[in-house]
């Protein structure tokens, strides 16, 4: 009778462990993989331009701890140090060295061909995106998510702003479809939106008309008698000081009137919307509300 309860107890211990150990098994390999994908995804990142350490970012959920190296005017977290490796256009290329990373990544925009050549040179692991255009822009959420080994299917950047702008594009498209505008992004020598960049495209998506979309370069410079000889309903201006507003509104509203044409003067704040990342449709959207509160009056 004992030797039936002891084989009993043994089937018993058996049947669990055939239970247990597939489950255990299971995590053991989920844990193994989840290693590995951790290992194989970079450690030490530097970003040439401030939208690439924005983009890091947000995949990497506001973890800064893999960027060891950020181009100047980055937006880095005040309790982060991390190195600054020199404005975009030019390198501190020891610094970059020193730091030893596994992953850099440069813009076609910021960044010139001869740099990054120079970085492939010394055999370092570059990866290049742009932003010529609003499809390329959401390109390189993908290109940058998968230099950190982030497949297309899980990148949450990608898909949120997907979903953003579309809510915008549905948003604004019917309230500001054929009206024309021009922005002026620098002043003495005055740079414009040209008809070959991701700003254009966004505002193209809801249908308004830029007067300089023939210009082929991106921001191109033109003279101040060409702006003022375009007709168009926004005037959209770079706010790089604020204490010079009311004397730039005062400017361009006698000249406009002495030119039958006076355009709605709506200014950009900061360089949000020209910095090639997921933020730039938080500074889209709060321009087309003002756009549209103009509109109204």
């Amino acid at each position: 009778m004992r030797i039936k309860k002891v084989m009993n107890l043994n089937r018993l211990k058996n049947k669990i462990l055939l239970i247990i150990f597939p489950l255990a098994l299971t995590h053991f390999i989920k844990d193994v993989r989840a290693d590995w994908l951790s290992e194989s995804a970079p450690k030490k990142i530097i970003t040439l331009a401030p939208s690439n350490a924005e983009i890091v970012s947000e995949l990497l959920h506001q973890n800064w701890d893999t960027i060891v190296g950020v181009s100047e005017y980055t937006q880095v977290p005040e309790q982060k140090k991390i190195a600054i490796i020199g404005p975009m256009n030019r390198l501190n290329y020891e610094k970059i060295l020193e730091l030893n990373p596994d992953l850099i990544l440069a813009t076609r925009e910021g960044n010139n061909k001869q740099q990054i050549e120079k970085l492939k040179k010394l055999k370092l692991n570059v990866v290049t995106v742009g932003s010529e255009s609003l499809e390329k822009l959401k390109k390189s959420f993908l290109v940058i998510g998968n230099s950190l080994k982030i497949k297309n299917e899980d990148n949450q950047v990608y898909k949120n702003f997907d979903k953003n702008f579309t809510e915008i594009v549905s948003m604004y498209k019917k309230k500001l479809k054929h009206k024309k505008y021009t922005i002026i992004i620098a002043q003495h020598p005055f740079f414009v939106v040209g008809g070959k960049n991701f700003i254009h495209d966004l505002f193209l998506s809801i249908g308004m008309e830029n007067v300089f979309s023939s210009e082929k370069e991106r921001f191109p410079q033109v003279s101040f008698e060409s702006i003022i000889q375009k007709k168009f309903d926004f005037l959209i201006i770079n706010e790089t000081n604020p204490f010079k507003k009311k004397q730039i509104i005062n400017k361009m509203n006698k000249i406009f009137i002495s030119n039958l044409n006076k355009p709605k003067i709506v200014f950009i704040k900061g360089d949000a919307l020209l910095r090639p990342s997921q933020n730039v449709l938080i500074a889209f959207e709060d321009l087309l509300k003002n756009i549209v509160s103009f509109h109204n009056e």
